[in-house]
């Protein structure tokens, strides 16, 4: 069983020992991966698959129950990777496999230098997950979620924000609140929900046509007006503006500054 203490070894492999003490340990150099300082010359990271279970500074943690450790410890989590600034200790999960890494305090501008871009463990768990089919009620919002709701109705529905702001510069922001999550952002003017946006459009219907289809908009074209905004096409029947890979849901309390041609999309 892999013994780790942290922010100094793994096994009988300490941090920061140098090349030529690292020849004379007994361990199985096809098990870890070692990465040494620039100059070759000391131990900066060690590397390990884990399949079953691990103890960290005297604590048993089993992977069939890692979630509650997760819970527990509240790591930075970066894509399939939780970063443990106390420990000095990043794991890496690839479909279950799972890869521990211990890194040297030298290496840490390295492993956390995003940090104050990411959310804890505990923020991502507190988020609900959406259906894998939504329906747009024009005007309304979608079936899960209504425009001209208040915050405290949404959070029921979404769970707990990453983030949260007043955005009180552009046309199109003027004192607005916004709260962002995963792929989405909700527009709150007086503690009402007044807009949708889905950065990366899931697979959301109206009159049976899925608008994150590829090809959804020639479909729309030939049923709705549309007015092209720089990369972005405005649909007023519907209520909703179309880009790339977004989709914009708004109330008609902001329908105007849609339609207002020299808006720049930025100018929240």
């Amino acid at each position: 069983m892999i013994d780790i203490i942290s922010k100094s070894r793994i096994d009988n492999i300490p941090l920061d020992i140098s090349r030529e003490e690292l020849l004379k340990l007994d361990y199985s150099a096809e098990q870890f991966r070692i990465c040494f300082s620039q100059n070759n010359q000391f131990v900066r990271s060690i590397s390990v698959i884990v399949t079953d279970v691990f103890r960290i500074d005297g604590e048993l943690v089993k992977l069939s129950q890692i979630t509650e450790w997760y819970r527990k410890e509240n790591p930075f989590v970066d894509g399939n990777t939780c970063i443990f600034p106390n420990k000095n200790l990043a794991i890496w999960n690839s479909n279950g496999v799972f890869e521990i890494t211990l890194y040297s305090n030298q290496e840490k501008s390295l492993y956390e230098r995003s940090l104050t871009n990411l959310s804890t463990y505990n923020a991502y768990s507190e988020i609900k997950h959406l259906p894998d089919v939504l329906f747009l009620k024009p005007y309304i919002g979608l079936d899960i979620l209504e425009l001209g709701c208040n915050t405290e109705t949404a959070h029921k529905i979404l769970g707990k924000p990453l983030e949260t702001g007043q955005r009180k510069t552009g046309a199109f922001g003027n004192g607005a609140y916004f709260e962002e999550y995963h792929n989405l952002i909700l527009r709150y003017d007086d503690d009402i929900l007044t807009e949708i946006h889905f950065t990366d459009i899931p697979n959301i219907y109206y009159d049976e046509m899925n608008l994150a289809a590829p090809k959804v908009l020639s479909v729309l074209k030939k049923r709705y007006k549309i007015i092209p905004k720089w990369s972005y096409f405005v649909i007023p029947e519907l209520g909703i503006t179309l880009g790339e890979s977004e989709i914009f849901i708004y109330s008609e309390r902001i329908k105007d500054l849609w339609l207002n041609s020299k808006r720049p999309i930025t100018s929240w």
